[in-house]
């Protein structure tokens, strides 16, 4: 891990320790710190982890901000194709007029483009976070499509007022 000038290699200590295929987030302040932990050890007396530093190393060792998707790293793909067998084994003494799905979607009815057509920069404002959520099912052939879930934020919202929620095109909730 060390060259012949006390200098850490190439292998640092995050590629050593695979945080980032452990899904440990590595953040500047994190890596200022363990720079310190290696000097300390090293016997450098001034070192500071300075954004100087932190910008320098970053470029040297060619590493970026990105962001992290959600939940991505949340299910096992360990036994993946033993679960992916054993599923279809159990789907095909099924019919696919008998096999449902059904999944739910966030829908941000006030929210805007975030891109426009401009002849230069546009100052941009606050997105609308109001949501409703809707969830969709049918079976594996087509042939049977269930009626669309709708969950609003109100119970009785005042759109709705006068309106009996079974006459709408949707279950309402």
């Amino acid at each position: 891990m060390l060259d012949g000038k006390n200098k850490l290699k190439d292998t640092d200590w995050y590629q050593i320790a695979s945080l980032t295929d452990n899904n440990i987030t590595i953040n500047g302040e994190l890596l200022a710190q363990k720079a310190h932990d290696f000097a300390t050890l090293l016997g450098v007396q001034d070192f500071k982890g300075s954004d100087g530093w932190l910008a320098g190393f970053k470029k040297c060792h060619n590493l970026e901000y990105y962001i992290s998707h959600r939940e991505a790293a949340s299910a096992s793909l360990k036994d993946l194709d033993d679960m992916h067998k054993e599923l279809q084994n159990i789907l095909a003494e099924y019919s696919p007029n008998n096999i449902f799905n059904i999944n739910e979607t966030g829908l941000y009815w006030k929210m805007e483009p975030n891109c426009t057509l401009s002849t230069g920069p546009v100052a941009g404002k606050k997105q609308s976070k109001e949501r409703v959520t809707v969830a969709l099912c049918c079976n594996a052939s087509g042939t049977e499509k269930l009626k669309a879930v709708f969950i609003g934020k109100s119970q009785n919202p005042r759109a709705l007022k006068n309106i009996p929620k079974s006459s709408l095109p949707v279950h309402y909730y």
